[in-house]
């Protein structure tokens, strides 16, 4: 069966073309075709059929193989092309192969005809599949979301997608012939430039990159890209990029990252990223041999603001504080937040203490200023611990755990700051830790006892009141001192219920002693945490009336440091008790950092003169000074001068002319149980004196 074939034959013999058909026939050919000689009646033909070759005498009458060749190309035919001639030389051959003929033959000899129609044809079915596949292709790459990116191996743009004008704002025919590096961030080109180079040196291999590339509003614009190259035959090695914005990805990632690595309230570093960035510079200035500080920042009394006022308040001032506290740096340094009200900065550049003191006052200094919270000032403090490296430690967790532990120190002494020493460390040792679980289960077990402690009015030489002085009946230790102890529920917050177990206990054996016809005022000693409680005036109302004993018959005792650590709460406390007709004393006065200004604020009855110089009163002219002023001072505000530390009379002899009210010390005994006390008061010469006085004491009352 014979292959039908469409032929348009160019020709103005007919004799030719008959041969030439008769030849296709013989080869095996149903041809079907058309006889021209013209341009005209060729453009004719071309449009009413469609012609799988064309064969063509070189030259015409009216026309040529040339002008032929010229019609298909403007009309974009690929049509297998033969010239067939009389004769024709290597000359005219060569023009013809190179206007687009695909073979020349000589009239006389057309053996060559047939093999050589068969060979154009498969080459043109397989460049029409190549086409359509081309043209698919383009299709894909026209319409693709992505962008497409044909670069040559100097990264020439050859061709850019249609959506590069969505995704970039250019044309497609705009980038052609422009260096992509003209449009590639300065800082992402050696990149690209190691990855074009590594994807034209391992054709097929694809390679991927992401990189910055400026739009036509000058905007960055984050691709994702990969590069292959598609080696063509003849033509020169190119690479295809594929790339898709992810600038809106990469926003939202580095937005979650952010917030992963920062504290959402303040906007600072959250404890990951300063522990980070203080791994880093541990490691840079372990490598240079340089010192760095750390301060560790706690706000005073910001429980206080959140429990009165609620957390919404809380957050506010944080929010004031953190650029407060920036603004106090340097670019070199790092302010973080780690949780709560607590803030680290860590200093590379400075390894002195002088340098070190002089921000952490600046740190002080910035907070001053009251915070302005829904129309009200709010004042807040800090304490603040500072540690060294290497000096201090050498790594993340020590330096931060030894600077939080020297920041308690420095609240609880009320000094702004404190520098971290090795005695410090000594009260974190495993035996410590070990006592401050005793502690807990001591509480619970009733291990804890109160001593009692004499005081005599000077003038009448009578006991009216008693301090009462905790101790511990350990299980395994014995009899454990409250200096040993007391610090540990001061750090652990367990002096709140020591305290109140105090305050029961010592109103609970004021009350058996008034039974007994014993009229004794006790003194009761308080903490800084214990001022800080709002509660404690209400606490104490009602373990005062749980008892039945009158408020005139408690003090409450604290320390002028206590006072320092949260000034406005301890007024406000204090204000409360006294109100009641409970009275209020200072002890250890002339140790801490009362001030005239501060006596005259606080709501005191007492101040108790420091053993310290009451010892050296006899021996001493400075302690004689401090204790004849302290007494002074003291008379001037109307208070009353108890003297600690009475060894001797000739101490006794000595606070009595310079006109102190009463005494305290082992003269007249040491601290003792409350059984032991009771003995005393019917053994000595003072008890005597007291249990007298009391039954006119109890008449004067009733």
């Amino acid at each position: 069966m014979r292959t039908p074939l469409r032929v348009l034959v160019v020709e103005d013999s007919e004799d030719d073309a008959a041969l030439l058909i008769r030849t296709l026939h013989k080869g095996g050919y149903e041809p079907t075709w058309e006889q021209v000689e013209t341009a005209a009646t060729m453009s004719a033909a071309l449009e009413d059929e469609a012609w799988d070759l064309v064969i063509s005498d070189y030259v015409l009458p009216q026309f040529s193989a040339l002008d032929a060749l010229q019609l298909l190309r403007e009309r974009q035919l690929d049509l297998p092309f033969f010239v067939v001639s009389g004769h024709i030389s290597e000359e005219t051959a060569a023009a013809a192969m190179k206007a687009g003929a695909r073979d020349y033959l000589m009239k006389n000899n057309l053996t060559r005809l047939v093999p050589a129609i068969e060979r154009e044809l498969r080459d043109a079915r397989d460049r029409h599949v190549r086409r359509e596949d081309t043209d698919h292709f383009r299709t894909l790459l026209e319409n693709s979301l992505d962008l497409i990116i044909v670069l040559s191996t100097d990264g020439i743009i050859q061709y850019t997608s249609r959506s590069s004008e969505r995704m970039l704002g250019y044309p497609s025919d705009t980038l052609a012939g422009e260096s992509i590096f003209t449009y590639v961030h300065e800082e992402d080109a050696d990149a690209l430039r190691d990855t074009l180079a590594q994807t034209f040196a391992q054709p097929g291999i694809s390679d991927t990159i992401k990189f910055r590339l400026r739009s036509a509003t000058e905007e960055w614009h984050v691709l994702e890209a990969s590069s292959i190259t598609l080696p063509e035959k003849g033509q020169p090695l190119r690479a295809i990029v594929n790339a898709r914005d992810v600038t809106e990805h990469e926003a939202q990632s580095a937005a979650l990252k952010h917030q992963s690595l920062h504290d959402a309230l303040t906007g600072l570093p959250n404890r990951a990223l300063f522990n980070e960035s203080f791994t880093d510079a541990l490691h840079l200035a372990q490598e240079k041999g340089r010192r760095l500080t750390l301060l560790y920042i706690d706000l005073d009394r910001f429980r206080e603001i959140n429990d009165t006022f609620g957390y919404r308040w809380g957050d506010v001032i944080l929010q004031q504080v953190a650029p407060r506290l920036q603004g106090a740096l340097r670019k070199s340094d790092t302010l973080g937040r780690l949780n709560g009200d607590e803030f680290v900065v860590l200093l590379p550049s400075v390894g002195d203490m002088a340098g070190a003191t002089r921000l952490a006052r600046r740190m002080l200094q910035v907070l001053e200023a009251p915070f302005l919270v829904e129309g009200h000032k709010v004042t807040v403090g800090a304490s603040i611990g500072v540690v060294f490296f290497p000096d201090n430690g050498a790594d993340v967790e020590t330096l931060m755990r030894r600077a939080d532990m020297t920041m308690h120190l420095a609240k609880e002494a009320g000094s702004g700051y404190a520098f971290y020493t090795q005695e410090q460390e000594d009260r974190y040792n495993p035996n410590r830790l070990v006592l401050i679980s005793d502690l807990r289960q001591a509480i619970e077990q009733e291990q804890l006892l109160l001593y009692y402690q004499p005081k005599a009015d000077i003038a009448s030489k009578v006991v009216s009141q008693v301090e009462a002085l905790i101790r511990w009946q350990h299980p395994q230790q014995g009899l454990i001192p409250p200096d040993r102890f007391i610090p540990l529920a001061e750090q652990t917050g367990l002096i709140r219920s020591i305290s109140r177990w105090t305050l029961n206990e010592g109103i609970r054996q004021c009350h058996m002693w008034r039974q007994n016809g014993v009229e004794l005022h006790v003194a009761v000693n308080l903490s800084m945490r214990d001022l800080q409680d709002a509660q404690l005036p209400r606490t104490i109302a009602g373990l005062l009336e749980s008892w039945g004993v009158p408020p005139t018959s408690l003090e409450v005792e604290i320390t002028e440091t206590a006072i320092a650590a949260d000034m406005e709460s301890t007024l406000k406390t204090l204000s409360e008790l006294r109100a009641m007709g409970v009275s209020v004393a200072i002890d250890d006065f002339g140790t801490g950092y009362s001030s005239l200004a501060l006596l005259r604020r606080l709501p005191l009855n007492t101040l108790k003169v420091d053993k310290s110089f009451v010892q050296g009163l006899t021996t001493d002219e400075n302690d004689a000074a401090i204790v004849r002023a302290t007494i002074e001072l003291g008379h001037n505000l109307g208070l009353k001068i108890v003297a600690e530390g009475v060894e001797d009379q000739a101490t006794w002899d000595a606070l009595a002319a310079l006109g102190c009210d009463i005494v305290q010390g082992y003269l007249l005994s040491r601290p003792i149980p409350p059984s032991d006390l009771t003995k005393w008061l019917y053994e000595s010469p003072w008890g005597k004196k007291t249990r007298a006085a009391s039954p006119e004491r109890a008449r004067q009352r009733a």
